[in-house]
């Protein structure tokens, strides 16, 4: 789930930069501050429904924020599904 996201949300990043703001792809790979700061932009403003739910930075956070199941290992091997967190509610769900 995560993966997924993470590669959605650095295709779309690419998208944004490459394809519709025209930086060029020599601006990524020489590092310069143009196709940083372009980079940094692009993806502050990631939004988008993933595989774990809405994947959105909030302003001044450096990870953006999507929905979590907290699992518990049990006896056996099984995992348990014990809490759920969608920014910014925790939310227990009475196993474990």
């Amino acid at each position: 789930g995560t993966t997924a996201d993470a590669v959605c949300m650095y295709a779309e990043m690419l998208h944004e930069v490459l394809i519709n703001r025209g930086v060029p792809l020599s601006d990524l790979t020489g590092r310069s501050e143009a196709g940083y700061a372009a980079v940094q932009d692009a993806l502050s403003n990631t939004d988008f429904e993933g595989v774990q739910g809405q994947v959105k930075f909030v302003p001044g956070e450096a990870d953006p924020k999507g929905a979590v199941i907290i699992q518990q290992l049990q006896p056996g091997g099984v995992f348990l599904d014990v809490a759920s967190y969608k920014h910014p509610v925790l939310t227990f769900l009475g196993n474990g």
